[in-house]
């Protein structure tokens, strides 16, 4: 599994997410492309790849995006939104035990790390931290 830092982001025209706990929040207007905006937010490791890119006269909401078809983020929390609804939500098995959430998007779409993936995250306070005897 790839890992992902925060901040990392991604950018295309479609998108396809997974994760165990999805949820959709109400349109609001975006400060970015200062349109009508449809916001999701993928919890519990959260997956997002491009499955369509950004056309060549669209502008992107961030300079540092992946953009390329099959660029994708891994995180426990994942942000994003689109241009469209999104399409309908479905359920099935991911892993041998657990179910996950699978939606696309459609539309312009865009999707950033909140909070990176908890293995990733421990590992790294796990090196930072000193020994208890002196």
């Amino acid at each position: 599994m790839r890992k992902s830092a925060i901040g990392d982001s991604i950018e295309g025209n479609a998108l396809e997410l997974q994760c165990r706990k999805f949820k959709m929040n109400g349109p609001t207007k975006s400060k970015f492309t200062k349109a009508l905006v449809f916001n999701f937010k993928l919890s519990i490791h959260g997956f997002a790849r491009i499955s369509k890119p950004l056309g060549d006269t669209e502008t992107q909401v961030s300079d540092k995006s992946m953009i390329n078809v099959g660029d994708e983020i891994h995180g426990e929390s994942i942000n994003g939104f689109s241009s469209k609804p999104m399409g309908r939500e479905e359920v099935k098995h991911a892993t041998s035990t657990h179910k996950a959430t699978f939606v696309s998007t459609r539309g312009k779409s865009y999707a950033n790390v909140e909070i990176g993936v908890r293995e990733f995250l421990q590992a790294i306070d796990n090196s930072n931290t000193l020994p208890n005897s002196l």
